[in-house]
């Protein structure tokens, strides 16, 4: 076997396993075909938080982008370096399960006497039509210039996120440029929806847009 644990998908999961696996002893091997990181690190919690922190009265655009790809840089420079640290062989392609302890990787056989899938996620695309015109929102956070107008469809957190930056006097901003013609668009009775954290969280995110909106 070439590893005792080998581990498919470098997001949170996979990454934080790889690193606690290494420290106990174990030889881990890591597949990922992308950023390692994920979706938290590269294209949802790390990214938009930015984002949200730094937008307000006359942020700019360019900057504003710049200051997000140098803060998610960073933070997967860290991640790299403790898996260099503890020797995780990081394999970069895209894994494919063959057997119990195998994942072909472009085409090269990775064996391991366990192993661990944290494949991690991607945005759903509902089955509208022209769906194919849509921005995800991973789309959206590599947006290379303001737009005039947005409509969202769906109103969880990375929607939230996404949309606090743009709020403020008595338009919506996104991400520094103005929208002119915003509107939410959420099957729930709620106006914003945070499972897990009680009934009352869509009136509080519904309530700080509005005050945002007011100010």
């Amino acid at each position: 076997m070439d590893h005792e644990l080998l581990i498919l998908g470098a997001g949170p999961g996979g990454y934080e396993a790889a690193i606690r696996a290494a420290q106990l002893g174990l030889n881990v091997g890591l597949i990922e075909r992308d950023a390692v990181g994920g979706t938290c690190l590269n294209r949802g919690c790390i990214p938009t938080k930015t984002l949200l922190h730094d937008a307000g009265p006359g942020a700019d655009f360019l900057a504003l982008n710049a200051h997000k790809e140098q803060v998610v840089s960073t933070l997967r420079q860290g991640v790299e370096g403790l898996l260099k640290k503890r020797r995780v062989t990081v394999y970069r392609g895209t894994g494919m399960l063959t057997d119990d302890h195998t994942i072909e990787v472009d085409g090269q056989a990775v064996t391991g006497e366990k192993l661990l899938l944290a494949p991690g996620s991607r945005p759903a695309l509902p089955p509208v039509e022209g769906i194919d015109l849509a921005l995800t929102s991973d789309d959206l956070l590599h947006e290379p210039r303001p737009l005039e107008s947005l409509l969202i469809l769906g109103g969880g957190v990375m929607h939230q996120r996404q949309l606090f930056p743009m709020v403020r006097c008595r338009t919506l901003e996104l991400l520094g440029g103005y929208v002119a013609a915003p509107e939410i668009v959420e099957h729930m009775d709620s106006y914003i929806v945070a499972p897990g954290l009680g009934d009352n969280a869509g009136a509080v995110g519904s309530l700080m847009l509005a005050r945002r909106a007011l100010q």
